[in-house]
């Protein structure tokens, strides 16, 4: 039995070892997100969480390992600087390990580390997507569970959770899936880079990569919005149906055909597109149908429906300013003179940036 919890012990601590890296890779995609997305980083509720993740970091490994304590560098704080902090704390884990201690106080201590760190991975994941819409991909389960629900889960796990993947059967196949699963999201990742830095041949490049570790839906979706950027239309169009025939319920894909035909003048055609991505179970932005199909009502002058389904898309999206400030001034138009409409700027445009 003593062998037994020994092995179980010795296994569960390099399975934390890399749900340390893990959850490094999971927060560094964040900051990155945050650093590379205009004037975000420079608002004062992520400036505030930055320098409370560098505190608390700070506080947790000089109450745990150091009795001197370390010199914290004043802000503002940039990507690289975060993560220094976050590498140079995987790394004393990482070393940490090599040590012949206690098994029982060191898969205690760190898994008190790694769920630190997924505590802020939650509360950044939180600004990133109600600041600007753009997401970034959960971490794989793994040896993790979901701490909390609500608009985004937060991610931990414990020792007893680690020992019970360390003394399961089938871990080594979990294991390979997760492998899998994380080169999925380093295509992903890097495709969305691709496309914030306007390199579209190169971020079709990484989705097609994605598509051959697992095609799924949103790689289609995402294949086919790289082609959109190419005004590659019929391309486009094609991989969104099969997205759609991949996952009938994800609602992207929808969306995105129908802007293409939208793009490509087929208007009337394009609404029905819309109506179909409003109905998809499984939407995070559920509000760009809306908005594209008020762009289909102005497109046909039926301003009044224009108005309510941009009203629509702002009760979706309450703390998007570009939403309220378009309708704002639509709903001023309708009133003084429907003849000036023309001139309305609508805005967002295209397919949807994060499906």
């Amino acid at each position: 039995m003593q062998i037994s919890e020994n092995q179980d012990n010795y296994d569960a601590k390099h399975i934390l070892l890399g749900e340390s890296q893990a959850a490094f890779n999971y927060l560094d995609r964040l900051l990155f997100t945050v650093f590379e997305m205009a004037g975000l980083a420079e608002q004062t509720e992520f400036k505030s969480q930055s320098q409370q993740m560098i505190l608390k970091l700070v506080d947790f490994w000089e109450a745990t390992i150091f009795r001197l304590p370390i010199r914290q560098t004043s802000g503002p704080h940039n990507h690289l600087t975060l993560q220094r902090y976050l590498k140079a704390g995987h790394g004393l884990l990482s070393s940490l390990a090599s040590f012949d201690l206690d098994e029982a106080e060191f898969l205690r201590l760190g898994c008190d580390y790694v769920n630190l760190l997924y505590a802020h991975a939650h509360g950044i994941h939180y600004y990133l997507k109600q600041s600007s819409g753009h997401d970034v991909p959960f971490p794989n389960l793994g040896a993790l569970y979901v701490k909390t629900e609500g608009p985004l889960p937060c991610f931990a796990t414990s020792p007893e959770h680690l020992r019970d993947c360390a003394g399961g059967g089938d871990f080594l196949v979990l294991s390979l899936e997760k492998q899998r699963d994380k080169k999925y999201a380093e295509y992903i990742a890097r495709g969305h880079k691709s496309i914030l830095h306007k390199s579209f041949p190169l971020a079709l490049q990484h989705f097609e990569k994605a598509i051959k570790i697992k095609t799924t839906a949103e790689a289609l979706t995402l294949a086919g919005w790289a082609h959109g950027f190419l005004g590659q239309f019929e391309q486009a169009r094609n991989y969104c149906l099969k997205a759609i025939s991949n996952n009938p319920d994800y609602g992207p894909p929808y969306n995105d055909l129908g802007t293409y035909l939208f793009k490509e003048g087929r208007i009337d055609e394009s609404m029905q597109w819309f109506t179909l991505a409003k109905r998809a179970p499984i939407y995070d932005n559920r509000e760009f149908p809306y908005i594209n199909a008020a762009r289909v009502y102005l497109a046909r002058g039926e301003y009044e429906l224009a108005v309510a389904e941009f009203t629509k898309a702002q009760m979706l999206a309450p703390f998007n300013t570009e939403i309220a400030g378009t309708l704002e001034k639509l709903r001023a138009l309708v009133d003084k003179n429907k003849n000036k409409l023309h001139s309305v700027p609508i805005s967002p445009e295209g397919p949807e940036l994060c499906p």
